[in-house]
């Protein structure tokens, strides 16, 4: 049975073992969470400077690279020092004073870096905070924070370990500055109720993250304990839903594991009293791992079981079980043909049999 929920205490743990990193916009969430906000996210190590920028942080000597514990660092040094497992970014403001493209790249290159020197680590960009727009300048503005959000989103989507959180969530206008009444100078500055919406946004986005890995990692205990199909497939399911992570990759491992010890091979293609092939069987490529398997509404059907094989006639596998006429295979090998078979049911439970696959649809 899934959980419902990921507890403070949990999510506290989680922090514990992480840092912030950022600018004076930060260093305003570290006085937050040591006044009234105290304990909202854990006890993490704080990485905050003011002025700190990625050119800063390249600049030898700075005194506005990172402090920790009485030296200053460069985050990638600062982050293996600390000795943490993850870190929260949140840069930008002092980034600025280019264009948007530019500092997108310097940002991508800063987050190599500290990638290089700490490859476990997980890290989480936190979208750059608008700005009062009374006080745009000519790259430090609304339209090109929102730009260098809009890249840094679509990047982490494409990283292993990479999490883009929008922290943004109603501290902005309908334009898309900051509303006055959070901003503690009218500028970028927050007040402590400007940061703690931040950290709500941030508190809802982890707690969902480790809630839906909590209960992936559930479901494929219960899977290689049960050894059914069924627990199989959910698992598949609940495994499938996560992130690009490390956690979705040993998951998925112990999943390939298991089903090697788990016998899904299909029934017959003789008409069963609980079963029967479905008709207009079409399939889609969606990727070089995905297809979408497509067919006919039967009228008596409850459920559909959806096989695959590499071999048309014997060898199939329960890919899963649909209520709808639709289902997506993921994780195939590319360059590689397969077979597919739907079988319409009146009961959710795969039904054993010969492995013979029938007149299974190619791809």
């Amino acid at each position: 049975k899934p959980l419902k929920k990921i507890t403070k205490k949990e999510r506290d743990r989680y922090y514990s073992d992480s840092a912030f990193i950022g600018n004076s916009v930060s260093l305003g969430l570290k006085r937050y969470f040591n006044s009234g906000g105290k304990g909202v996210c854990g006890k993490p190590v704080m990485l905050v400077q003011g002025c700190y920028s990625f050119a800063n942080d390249k600049k030898k000597g700075s005194p506005y690279r990172l402090p920790y514990r009485g030296r200053r660092y460069r985050a990638k040094e600062a982050v293996a020092a600390a000795k943490v497992e993850r870190v929260f970014i949140n840069m930008g403001s002092n980034d600025l004073w280019k264009p948007s493209a530019q500092a997108y790249r310097d940002y991508v290159s800063y987050i190599k870096e500290i990638r290089e020197r700490n490859p476990k680590v997980v890290i989480f960009i936190q979208g750059t905070t608008p700005m009062c727009s009374a006080r745009n300048r000519k790259y430090l503005n609304n339209s090109a924070i929102r730009d260098l959000n809009k890249r840094m989103e679509k990047y982490c989507r494409k990283q292993k370990d990479i999490y883009y959180v929008d922290i943004s969530g109603g501290l902005k206008t309908a334009s898309g500055s900051l509303k006055r009444k959070y901003s503690s100078d009218g500028y970028v500055h927050l007040k402590n109720s400007g940061y703690k919406i931040w950290t709500q946004n941030l508190n809802s986005y982890v707690s969902k993250l480790l809630l839906q890995e909590k209960n992936a990692a559930l479901a494929v205990d219960y899977a290689t304990e049960k050894k059914t199909a069924e627990a199989y497939a959910e698992a598949k399911k609940w495994v499938d839903g996560l992130e690009n992570s490390t956690v979705r990759q040993e998951l998925w491992q112990e999943l390939e594991e298991l089903e090697k010890k788990i016998t899904t091979e299909i029934p017959s293609p003789a008409p069963a009293e609980s079963s029967e092939e479905v008709s207009g069987l079409r399939l889609i490529r969606y990727s070089d791992s995905v297809v979408k398997v497509i067919w006919t509404r039967h009228k008596e059907a409850k459920y559909y079981h959806i096989y695959y094989s590499v071999d048309k006639v014997t060898g199939y596998r329960l890919a899963g079980i649909s209520k709808k006429e639709y289902f997506f295979v993921k994780n195939l090998k590319n360059r590689k043909k397969y077979y597919f078979y739907v079988r319409a049911c009146q009961n959710k439970r795969a039904i054993p049999g010969d492995g013979n696959g029938g007149d299974g649809r190619a791809f």
